[in-house]
C-alpha cells in the first residue's frame, strides 16, 4: 500500500494510494476485494482494474470499476452518482461478475467479486485512489 501526500490548498490533506489485493471464491456470493472505509469529512474516488480467472483458467473476467463515495461531518457514507463499471466475459451466460457498492454497517466503499457456484475462482485487483480530507 503505496501513499502519496497531495496538495495543501484549500484542504487539509489529499492522498493518491496505490495497493493490490487478492481474493479467492468458491461460489456466487459477493465477496469484498477491497473495502475503503470513510471517516466523517472524507471523500474518496478510486479506479480498480480487476482479473478473475477460474482455477483451471477455462473461463476467466477482466474489469474496471470507477467510483466516487463521501461522508458528511455527520451521517453515513454515500455513494456519489453510479459506479462507472466494465465487464469483458470468456463467456456471455457466465454469471462470475465484479459489483460495487457502499456498506454503511462498516461505513465503507466496497468493491466485490461475484464467482460462480461450485468453482474455484481466483481473484487479483490493482487500485489507486485518492482521499481528500477534511475540507475546512
Amino acid at each position: 500500500n503505496t501513499i502519496f501526500r497531495g496538495v495543501l490548498t484549500g484542504f487539509l490533506e489529499s492522498q493518491w494510494r496505490l495497493r493490490q489485493d487478492t481474493v479467492q471464491t468458491f461460489d456466487a456470493t459477493p465477496t469484498p476485494i477491497l473495502s475503503i472505509p470513510l471517516t466523517n469529512s472524507l471523500m474518496v474516488s478510486i479506479r480498480i482494474l480487476i482479473n478473475g480467472f477460474q482455477s483451471d483458467f477455462t473461463d476467466c473476467v477482466g474489469g474496471e470499476i470507477l467510483a466516487t463515495a463521501y461522508r458528511a461531518a455527520a451521517g453515513n457514507i454515500q455513494l456519489v452518482g453510479s459506479p462507472f463499471i466494465t465487464v469483458n466475459y470468456t463467456d456471455v451466460i457466465d454469471t462470475s461478475d465484479i459489483d460495487c457498492g457502499i456498506n454503511v454497517g462498516t461505513q465503507s466503499l466496497e468493491l466485490r467479486v461475484i464467482g460462480v457456484a461450485g468453482q474455484t475462482w481466483n481473484w487479483v485487483s490493482s487500485a489507486q485512489y485518492m482521499y481528500t480530507i477534511d475540507n475546512t
